[in-house]
């Protein structure tokens, strides 16, 4: 367990978190003017996550253990000199940080002969063997464009579809053409949301023969691989992006960026490289 700072966390502190320990600014916190504004380029720091690298810099330095919450909390308090420029400088970038265990109502589904993910091989979980899919759309406030993302859960190799609605139809297809160029053997179970989106995944079953199943509402964690994966293409298409005014290309590009990104988690690797020791493609 990292240890917990309870003491407010001085400017000058965070400068130094802000930098190698050359003297340097490390990665992710460029002298270029990022978006928003920012002096911080939006590039992605060693191992993941912007506090978590900081917090071990000054470990490194030698100073005071910091932890990673109290990083959040000081870049989050309203009194902190230059909120907006570090908030920039985070993965997510939320303007306000989101609340943890909200219990909410569930809704009834309405996804037709639906599947718990509590009927899912308990193997699956595991990541040991490849062809476990996680899927997921996401959606444009400006017009009716979506992207549909599925990401597999041993290699995280991620595959963004952009569709012109987020309907059940447009999903069932996109499905269906990006699983269907892989051999049988790497499309194993798919997991989803209960999205209405996906409710002719009895039709995904037919095309691929991948099995699917539903996580519980309101458990996106059920779903982690994806959402993460959902997160970097975000790096890219930030929310308010209209997908209607990207184009394939770009999409294709960003696909192929994260899927040759070495990975911690996969010994730096990169999913392409984590999938292709397993299985080739059919075309």
């Amino acid at each position: 367990m990292e240890p917990r700072c309870t003491t407010a966390i001085p400017h000058a502190v965070l400068s130094i978190v802000l930098m190698s320990g050359d003297g340097q600014p490390a990665a992710g916190s460029g002298s270029g003017t990022g978006p928003s504004g920012s002096m911080c380029t939006r590039s992605f720091p060693p191992g993941g996550r912007l506090s978590r690298y900081r917090a071990g810099c000054l470990w490194i330095i030698g100073d005071s253990s910091i932890s990673t919450e109290a990083i959040y909390q000081y870049i989050y308090d309203a009194k902190t000199q230059d909120r907006e420029e570090l908030i920039a400088c985070l993965r997510r970038s939320h303007k306000k940080r989101k609340q943890r265990a909200v219990v909410r109502k569930q809704k009834r589904t309405k996804i037709p002969n639906r599947v718990s993910i509590e009927d899912r091989p308990q193997s699956v979980a595991g990541r040991r063997t490849y062809g476990h899919w996680e899927g997921d759309s996401m959606v444009s406030r400006k017009s009716a464009f979506a992207i549909n993302s599925l990401t597999e859960r041993k290699s995280r190799l991620i595959l963004i579809t952009r569709i012109k609605r987020r309907g059940a139809t447009e999903t069932m297809e996109a499905v269906i053409d990006r699983l269907g160029a892989w051999p049988h053997k790497f499309c194993k179970t798919l997991t989803l949301d209960n999205g209405t989106e996906n409710t002719k995944h009895e039709l995904i079953t037919a095309g691929v023969g991948v099995k699917c199943y539903f996580a519980h509402p309101y458990a996106s964690w059920e779903r982690g691989t994806n959402e993460n994966a959902n997160g970097l293409v975000r790096w890219y298409f930030h929310k308010g992006t209209d997908f209607a005014k990207i184009t394939d290309d770009q999409v294709a590009l960003v696909e192929n960026l994260l899927n040759n990104r070495p990975r911690k988690c996969l010994g730096f690797k990169t999913p392409i490289e984590a999938a292709a020791s397993s299985v080739a493609l059919r075309h």
